[in-house]
């Protein structure tokens, strides 16, 4: 199956813009479905209303210039890869935008369908990666809170009774699981001991445990 990706052109030069639709029309590897606007304005609210894969973008616009063309569309849509159109004369803007978070940027009057289309399958494919490793660092550190929230539940002493020595030792097979055990004292200098296994492992399997925890205290 073709992949489509669904590109967002942003370009005034009317030339230049059928030009780039000519380019991606004929590329290989892929299906490009474009959308051209002439205005950062339009560019914003087209953006914004979702269904937009990558975003081609001049950086001199009726109503915008330079540098801070990309700001504003990056600064609005952080998450959408934008590949950022130069000029001969101004080609030093394009590693300016690439430091501030644009995923690459071409010279108009030095690229054809080959290089536009691979540097729209890199950026996007480069952008995704960047993203699932920001997913994958936001669970790991959700994963580590709820196993110092779990580790809290548990118990911070351990009871002293002439006669006896307690020991114990906790470890998820994970961040978290549904183990739990916990010493209670009692009248009379009596200690209770509770101990659970919930079935299962991870954030369900912990979120037990929390409820087993809570009405284990209250009884």
């Amino acid at each position: 199956v073709m992949q489509v990706i669904k590109v967002l052109l942003i370009e005034n030069n009317r030339i230049e813009a059928r030009q780039t639709q000519q380019w991606l029309g004929e590329a290989k590897g892929g299906f490009f479905e474009i959308t051209w606007v002439e205005q950062l304005k339009l560019g914003l609210e087209r953006v914004a209303a979702g269904g937009i894969d990558i975003v081609l973008l001049d950086l001199n616009l009726p109503d915008s210039q330079g540098l801070e063309t990309f700001v504003k569309l990056h600064d609005q849509e952080p998450d959408i890869p934008i590949v950022v159109l130069t000029g001969e004369c101004d080609e030093a803007m394009g590693p300016l935008a690439v430091e501030k978070g644009a995923q690459d940027y071409l010279i108009k009057g030095q690229t054809d369908s080959a290089s536009l289309a691979h540097v729209l399958h890199y950026s996007l494919g480069r952008q995704r990666a960047h993203l699932e490793q920001l997913a994958t660092e936001r669970r790991h550190r959700q994963a580590e809170m709820a196993r110092e929230v779990q580790l809290r539940m548990l118990p911070q002493f351990r009871p002293e009774v002439p006669g006896y020595d307690f020991r114990d030792y906790y470890k998820a097979a994970g961040h978290v699981g549904g183990d739990y055990f916990s010493y209670w004292k009692l009248p009379d200098q009596r200690i209770a001991i509770s101990i659970a296994d919930v079935c299962g492992k991870g954030i369900s399997a912990a979120l037990t445990m929390a409820e087993l925890c809570s009405g284990v205290r209250h009884c």
